[in-house]
């Protein structure tokens, strides 16, 4: 009989231990089999009364120093003085499954990463501020992984769309571009939570729907040009001479901490992307400025063959029409990157800045306006389509990517629409409540009167943007 009674209790208790395992396991996350808790610490906890619930992947961050995040500026009579960009230390909770709450066991802890403020303009007009993260390990050395399904690297661009208020512009025209293009930039959304480490995790630490972004740089998994050198002899660079990175971009002093290029004879200036500015030795500048001047005068003063010879036209022209398709206002002239693989040709892209395409801008002309030639107009283009081989070749690429089940074409721009409008659906609705004076204001870049009362409205002007703009290239391409 006592046996009988001890072998009560135990099920007794085991059963009650289940019970308050199975509490626990909701309060603290569902545990999967073997799987470590990595929850929030006890002090960031969310109270009773914070509800969240996603189906995109959330980035929590518990950093060290939020104030480094969100910086005073100070002005001068030319603008605004960015303040140095100083890093924080990040612990990263990521939650990437069905649905995402803070209160789960995230799929991931990334202990120790880094997180800064990128960015010129947004930077400082942003109510909601773009991050660059960098993934570290244990040593806290610079650590190679892949995020949300992104090619692996140390680091990623944590895209702030606010002057795009539809969200989805960057992730288009990366999208498109990996259609046509070598490379361009992996990406994925996200909600973001950035917190001061010890504090309990509040709405105001909710920072809204993020595009994370492969950062561009040389690497195999991203722009793979291998490592640059000076060949022996200078007639030898082009065939012997490693690979690099540069773009073209606008310059203001007291931003840019890059290596500058040029100006060359013609007067266009770039800057050094890889090597890095501080890797770079003065022969290997001088050489890079030589084979810059080289490709200029090719473009300005060569045939049809020395351009399809010493050019990717391929990359060109299919850079080109992504542009001027999106009626990208930085199109060629700033945010353009080019690159050379070893012993290869020049190529346009990767694709990069999106925020002020697709209608979104009016203070270069009327952008929102869905007709006429824009980038191909402009003067950086204008030596492209003196040659008869380049325009014959952008005219018959152009019709290809808009045929039936073109990666141009009105079907598959509506398919991509409809689906981002579904994923984003319930976080598009958080984000736009966090930032309410997108739906009051004016917001700087933006067409001037163009108010609109949420982020879905914008994706719908897209559509009808897209698909106005499409229809007049088609009927006016020939006319280049």
């Amino acid at each position: 009989m006592r046996k009988t009674k001890t072998a009560l209790w135990i099920l007794m208790a085991a059963a009650l231990l289940a019970v308050v395992a199975l509490l626990v396991g909701a309060v603290r996350g569902d545990l999967r089999e073997g799987e470590p808790d990595r929850s929030l610490p006890a002090a960031e906890w969310p109270g009773e009364d914070f509800e969240f619930v996603s189906r995109l992947p959330v980035l929590y961050f518990s950093v060290e120093d939020e104030s480094k995040l969100y910086p005073d500026w100070t002005w001068s009579p030319d603008g605004p003085l960015m303040p140095p960009r100083e890093e924080t230390r990040a612990d990263l909770y990521l939650f990437d499954r069905d649905e995402n709450r803070l209160t789960d066991n995230p799929v991931r802890l990334l202990e120790g990463a880094s997180l800064c403020l990128r960015g010129r303009t947004s930077s400082y007009m942003q109510q909601k501020k773009p991050f660059l993260l960098e993934l570290r390990d244990e040593y806290g050395n610079p650590e190679d992984l892949s995020l949300l399904g992104l090619a692996p690297d140390s680091d990623y661009v944590l895209h702030a769309p606010y002057i795009d208020r539809s969200l989805i512009r960057n992730y288009l025209a990366y999208t498109l571009g990996a259609q046509v293009l070598e490379y361009s930039p992996g990406c994925a959304f996200a909600e973001v939570f950035v917190n001061e480490a010890g504090q309990p995790v509040e709405q105001a630490d909710y920072a809204g729907v993020y595009l994370v972004v492969e950062k561009i740089k040389a690497s195999p998994f991203r722009v793979d040009v291998g490592d640059y050198r000076v060949a022996p002899e200078p007639e030898r660079q082009f065939e012997d001479g490693g690979g690099y990175i540069f773009k073209r971009d606008t310059y203001a002093e007291g931003y840019d901490d890059v290596l500058r290029l040029g100006p060359t004879q013609r007067g266009r200036e770039y800057s050094l992307v890889n090597p890095k500015a501080d890797e770079a030795n003065p022969a290997q500048v001088e050489r890079l400025e030589e084979e810059l001047q080289f490709f200029e005068d090719v473009l300005y003063e060569g045939s049809d063959e020395e351009l399809e010879r010493y050019f990717d036209t391929d990359s060109f022209v299919n850079f080109l029409l992504l542009n001027e398709f999106l009626k990208n206002m930085e199109g060629f002239s700033s945010s353009t990157y080019f690159y050379r693989q070893e012993g290869g040709k020049l190529k346009a892209s990767p694709p990069w800045d999106f925020d002020i395409a697709m209608g979104n801008s009016d203070y270069l002309g009327d952008l929102s306006n869905a007709d006429g030639f824009f980038v191909l107009a402009g003067e950086y283009v204008a030596p492209y389509l003196e040659h008869p081989a380049f325009v014959e070749k952008l005219k018959q690429r152009w019709k290809e990517l808009r045929a039936e089940d073109g990666a141009f074409s009105e079907e598959k721009i509506d398919e991509m629409i409809d689906g981002l409008n579904l994923l984003l659906a319930d976080a598009a609705g958080r984000n736009d409540a966090a930032y309410p004076e997108l739906w009051t204001d004016t917001i700087f870049g933006n067409a001037e009167g163009y108010v609109i009362e949420n982020s879905g409205q914008d994706r719908e002007m897209i559509r009808e943007f897209l698909r106005r703009r499409g229809s007049w290239l088609d009927q006016n391409i020939d006319s280049l």
